[in-house]
Formats: structure tokens, sequence, C-alpha cells
């Protein structure tokens, strides 16, 4: 405990003696125990503490700042109304970069610039593009330059900038070109027979109406052209320099054209007839045409076609013939006939063998049946008949074949083209009979 006492007395007495540091005096400080115990003996003091106070040092002298050099900058422009410079002003030191951002107004375009060291004269605010001394700006619009060592201790650096109204392209004058004129000649053909309007829109040809007509017309004028027939005339077609049934033509003009129009009489109403047909029978065929309307003169051609059964046999009425084709000069009114036929068929029976038996044809009559007593019969496309097959005594028929088929005696069929039908027969085979005897069995 008194060590720790001891200790802290020390370093109080420490603390002290640097904030003495300025007392020229030394001092020792002994430390004594404390005597709190009779019993503990007083020691003996083991150390001296002595403070020397710290000399202040002598200040050093602040040397004085190295003056820097600088350059007082100022931008003008020649024309106000012309553009805008950024920046107008400025003091920049020796080395420094600068860049002046120009913007023309509209209308005006920056022509270059130009410096000058110290004060400027009046002369200076007017220079302008004719100035061989001017610096081309470049096509950013940014003037960038650095500030010369030769421009500072305090001097004056002034920068023109000159701005002039975009210039007004002057245009290239049209070269007068006198037009080219041709002859134009309108005509009408036969003379007297109508009439040519013409129109266009310049060329010194406003319009009109001529039976006859000649004048001078700018080259590359287009005239357009109608006809107008008199009274009982009809227009036929262009000719001359133009060529064209059109009624109306469109003509350029390039070089003298003669231009006629072509009329002629209306000819007289063509008398009209009519022809009509008829088919016999009905049902047999049609010609065509059927009834036709032409005029006096015309050639007509007309074709009878038969129905199915039925073949064209010739025509009747004013005209005659055989041909299906019949070709008529109409001179007036017609009818023309046509006659059709059903077409005949022929039927022939025969029986195999020849003596197994009789076939007959019957055909139809008043809803019943005729038999036809032949071997051979002519019935009309299409017919219906009936076949009828007889076996003679010992015979037996079997089938129809060629013309015909079917195993009944008595068949019906539909005819249409020439055919034989065939009856077969055959031999009935005899009958066995088996008869039992007393002396044993017997066939008969």
């Amino acid at each position: 405990m008194k060590r720790i006492l001891v200790t802290a007395i020390v370093l109080g007495l420490m603390v002290l003696a640097t904030v003495l540091s300025a007392c020229t005096r030394t001092v020792y400080v002994t430390a004594t125990p404390s005597t709190t115990s009779a019993s503990t003996p007083t020691p003996t003091p083991t150390s001296t503490l002595v403070l020397t106070p710290t000399p202040t040092p002598t200040p050093m002298p602040t040397p004085a700042p190295t003056p820097v050099a600088t350059c007082t900058l100022n931008v003008v422009v020649n024309d106000s109304g012309g553009g805008t410079v950024t920046p107008l002003s400025g003091v920049y030191p020796s080395g420094a970069t600068v860049n002046l951002f120009v913007t023309p107004n509209p209308g005006y375009q920056c022509v270059g610039y130009l410096f000058s060291s110290g004060l400027v004269t009046p002369t200076f605010y007017y220079v302008n593009s004719g100035n061989n001394n001017l610096a081309v700006i470049p096509s950013n619009n940014i003037i960038t330059f650095k500030i010369d060592p030769g421009d500072v201790n305090d001097r004056y650096l002034t920068v023109l900038v000159v701005f002039e109204p975009v210039p007004t392209p002057v245009p290239t004058p049209v070269p007068t070109v006198t037009p080219i004129k041709y002859n134009v000649s309108v005509s009408v053909n036969p003379s007297g027979c109508g009439f040519v309007t013409f129109s266009n829109f310049g060329g010194g040809l406003m319009g009109g109406q001529s039976s006859g007509w000649t004048g001078v017309v700018d080259s590359g004028t287009v005239i357009t052209f109608s006809e107008s027939p008199s009274l009982g005339y009809q227009f036929t077609s262009w000719s001359g320099d133009v060529s064209s049934t059109n009624t109306s033509v469109s003509v350029t003009i390039d070089s003298n054209k003669n231009i006629v129009a072509n009329f002629a009489l209306i000819p007289a109403p063509t008398p009209q007839y009519t022809v009509t047909t008829v088919a016999n029978p009905p049902s047999g065929g049609t010609i065509s045409p059927s009834t036709v309307t032409v005029a006096y003169g015309t050639s007509v051609t007309f074709t009878a076609t038969p129905a199915t059964g039925y073949q064209f046999t010739s025509w009747y009425g004013q005209f005659n013939g055989t041909n299906p084709l019949l070709t008529v000069t109409v001179t007036m009114n017609y009818e023309i006939g046509a006659n059709f036929a059903p077409i005949q068929c022929t039927v022939t029976t025969s029986v195999n063998p020849p003596s197994g038996g009789t076939a007959t044809i019957s055909v139809p009559y008043y809803g019943s049946w005729q038999i036809i007593n032949q071997s051979t019969a002519n019935v009309a496309y299409g017919t219906i008949i009936k076949l009828t097959a007889t076996p003679a005594p010992g015979y037996q028929f079997v089938s129809w074949s060629g013309g015909a088929s079917g195993t009944s005696p008595t068949i019906t069929t539909q005819i249409y083209s020439n055919s034989t039908v065939i009856a077969n027969f055959e031999a009935i085979p005899p009958t066995v009979t088996e008869v039992l005897t007393s002396v044993g069995r017997c066939y008969v």
C-alpha cells in the first residue's frame, strides 16, 4: 500500500514538472513514506526528480508567395446580332488552355477570328471575311488556344470573333429560249362535209372550229382535234400526219403537221329480214340458229342436229337438200324446216341347232305385242322387243346369246343398233327306267 502511494506521488510530481517547465530553477522532490504506523521505520530517500524547462523555439519567417503571371482575356464580336461567344472575358495564368464556344444566330455564320495583344484600335472591330489574317473557325465552332508566356505579366489579350450574314445564293439566270414554231393545217375531206374543232392551253392557239385552217404553233404544243360531221354525213377516220378512227385525237406539235378529217355519207337504212326454223318432228332434233334477223343480202348458215335416236333426212319449205348444213342468202323473210326420222335397226333371229326349235320377234302394238312371222324385223332406235324361244320335240331351251342374253325362253330387250339374236337349244337326254324281273334287273 505504501508503494502504491509513493508511485502516485511521483507521477503527480512529473505532471507538475511539465506544467512548471517555464521555471528556471531546479526542483528537488523527495518521497517521504506515510507515518500512519509507528512501528514502521522512516526510510531513507531513494531518488531526486529534477525538472528542467524546455526552451521556446524562435519562429522562422514565412517566405513571401511567388507572384503568378496572368493574362486578362477579352472577347469581342464585330456584329452583336451575328451570334454569341462564351465566355466573353476572364483572367488566365500562363499556359492555361482556353475554349471559346461560338454560336452563330440564325442567318449568320462565323467566318473566323483574330488575336490582338494589348489595347485594340477602333478599326479592329470592323474586320470582315476579306481579311487574310482571319483564322478559320473549326467545324465544331469551338476556338481552343493556350495562354502564351509572352501574353502574361498582367497584359491584355483580345480575341475578335467575326460574324457575317449567310450569303443568299444568286440564282443562275435561265436563258430565254425563243420557241420554235411549226405550221399546222387542218382540212376536211370531202370539203363541206363537216368541221374540226381544236383546243389547247397554250402555244398561241386557244381553240376554234373550222372546215379548213392553217396557223403557226409553238413547238411542243399539244392540240386536241375533234370531228364534227355535217348533216347526213358520218366521221370515218383521221389521215395526214395522224392515223386514227377515234373521234378525238391529241397531237404534239414537233414538226409541221397536216391534219385531215375524213367524212362519208350516211348510207340509206338496209332492210332487215327474219328467218325462222322448224324441226319435224320437234323431238327429232334442233336447227341452229333457230331464228335470225339480218340485213338484206346477208348470208346465214343453218345446221340441223338430230336428237338421240334420230337422223336428219332433208330440208323442206323454201329450201331443200340432204346436207345438214344449209347456207342461205337472205333477201326476204323465210321459214326453213328440217326433217328428222327415227334411226331403223335390223334385228335377226337364229336357232342353234337349226332343228332345236324356233325364235320369234314381237313388237309393241297398241298396248300389246304383235308377232312378226319373220326371222328379221326392222324396228326404230330404242324400241323394246319381245323374243320367244319355242323348243322342237325332244329339245329344250338353254339360253339366248348374240344381241340378247338370259335363260328364260321369253325375254324383252331394247334395240339401239343392228343385232343378231341366237336361241340356243339342246336335245333332251333319254330317260332310263330300272325294272326288276324274275331273272334280274332290266333298264328300259
